[in-house]
């Protein structure tokens, strides 16, 4: 079970951004539940969405450390399978210029590379 991922799951649903049926179905990889690899896919890209739409980006500083924990469990799942790429949004800059913003991305992007190289895995990014 990875705790990092589950309290960030348990942290949306308690603001209501998650159903209890989505943060329950979301968990599943977390706690070691065999899932197929068009469930882990799905999954992947509907947290990526979710992450950006509610505001939860790499835009935002304040963001990193707690995305940091998400991002490295996503990187070992995608790895182990077989998944080539993961795919993350910038989120909500909130009225910052786009330099900084994008500055942002790129200090949050290095603390994750050397692990997604590592693992063979490249992450995609769009900008919002």
């Amino acid at each position: 079970m990875n705790p990092d991922v589950v309290e960030a799951i348990e942290a949306l649903r308690g603001r209501g951004t998650l159903s209890p049926e989505q943060a329950a179905t979301l968990s599943r990889p977390a706690r070691g539940e065999l899932v197929s690899i068009h469930w882990e896919l799905r999954t992947l890209l509907y947290a990526g969405v979710l992450l950006a739409t509610s505001g939860v980006g790499l835009f935002l500083k304040e963001n990193h450390e707690r995305l940091e924990k998400l991002f490295h469990p996503a990187i070992d799942e995608a790895a182990a399978n077989g998944v080539p790429n993961i795919i993350t949004f910038s989120g909500n800059r909130k009225g910052m210029a786009d330099a900084e913003g994008a500055d942002n991305c790129e200090a949050f992007l290095n603390r994750v590379k050397a692990h997604a190289e590592d693992k063979g895995v490249t992450i995609c990014m769009e900008f919002f």
